[in-house]
């Protein structure tokens, strides 16, 4: 028979084994909170300038009870070469002679591990954005800037659903939600618009059309790429021909962890590298 000693002996390594696998998560800032669904593949990506993406059914309650919205963050980066296509090499981000940046180059490998991790939920994707200087995506319609453009209330109550992010030429870059209508025309359509930090930055002084994602003189210029006029975005030195903006969009599903009323994230998603237009 096994004796007294031996058993306690094998229950304490158990609970020692809890306790740092417990400690490993903690430090992390990982899998201590509720369960939130991340958006998930296939993303649809034509090209750099289109995106469709599918919306996690939440179709738990108590899940659904801590889901809010959904929050995209984006980072501009200035680049002398134009890549016509998907972006999805190392080369294409971040080679010095024929990439976008090695700013993103930098960002994508430090953002990356996050998007595979097995946690599903997090308090620390906030800071983890912030950290590499990305911002959260706003919207523009008929004048006025909205933010709860993806809330839960919007989207049906969590029950799925399809974005569609456009920044095919001549236009300005727009988010669509889609809907029964058989017409794309008729869906409900934002215009895609760069956040200004709460106050924290001024984006567009001078030219209030330049917080559209839209490659102007002052989005890709050296001297405005600065904290306090274009704090989203990433210049590039040496540039001397065209010059072009590029920005790498990332989605969370994000909510409140009660009754601690935290906010809390699911892994992130990448969505894509976009090209802005002229």
């Amino acid at each position: 028979m096994e004796s007294t000693v031996h058993r306690y002996r094998k229950l304490f390594q158990k609970f020692f084994l809890l306790f740092i696998s417990a400690g490993v998560l903690l430090s992390c800032g990982l899998d201590v909170y509720q369960y939130l669904p991340p958006v998930s593949e296939p993303i649809t990506r034509i090209s750099n300038d289109q995106a469709t993406i599918p919306l996690p059914n939440i179709s738990d309650s108590n899940i659904l009870a801590n889901f809010t919205h959904y929050t995209i963050f984006y980072r501009i980066y200035i680049s002398g070469n134009e890549i016509p296509s998907e972006i999805d090499t190392p080369e294409e981000r971040g080679d010095p002679d024929t990439g976008v940046n090695s700013a993103l180059a930098q960002d994508y490998n430090t953002i990356e591990p996050y998007t595979i991790t097995t946690t599903s939920s997090t308090t620390n994707v906030s800071t983890l954005f912030k950290n590499r200087n990305y911002h959260e995506l706003t919207y523009e319609r008929d004048g006025s800037e909205e933010h709860n453009v993806l809330s839960k209330s919007t989207l049906g109550g969590g029950m799925g659903g399809t974005l569609h992010l456009n920044f095919t030429t001549g236009a300005i870059p727009t988010l669509a939600i889609e809907t029964a209508d058989p017409d794309p025309l008729n869906w409900p359509r934002w215009n895609l618009y760069r956040s200004n930090g709460n106050g924290t930055f001024n984006p567009g002084p001078l030219v209030p059309d330049d917080r559209y994602f839209r490659n102007t003189s002052n989005l890709n210029s050296s001297d405005k790429a600065n904290p306090g006029d274009n704090a989203d975005v990433a210049d590039k030195t040496g540039i001397s021909g065209p010059r072009y903006t590029y920005a790498a969009m990332y989605i969370v599903t994000t909510g409140i962890e009660t009754p601690a009323y935290t906010p809390i994230y699911s892994i992130p998603t990448f969505v894509s590298i976009f090209l802005l237009p002229n």
